[in-house]
């Protein structure tokens, strides 16, 4: 019972920590790093950092932060 909660413990936190990424990832290409965070955290980190990866650079909000 014990090794179950860790488990799932671990399960859930990669979970977050992945989605954290694919913000964070999202952000640094000019998207909406909250958005891709949600899109990620309530899908799949998989189908959100796909998501993130075909997104394209927004290129004036990414040299507007420059």
């Amino acid at each position: 019972m014990e090794t179950e909660i860790v488990i799932i413990f671990f399960l859930f936190l990669s979970w977050f920590l992945f989605s954290i990424f694919c913000g964070v990832w999202a952000s640094y290409k000019g998207r909406s790093g909250v958005g891709f965070f949600f899109l990620s955290f309530l899908l799949s980190p998989v189908l959100g950092s796909i998501a993130v990866a075909n997104a394209k650079y927004n290129e004036d909000l990414v040299e507007e932060k420059r």
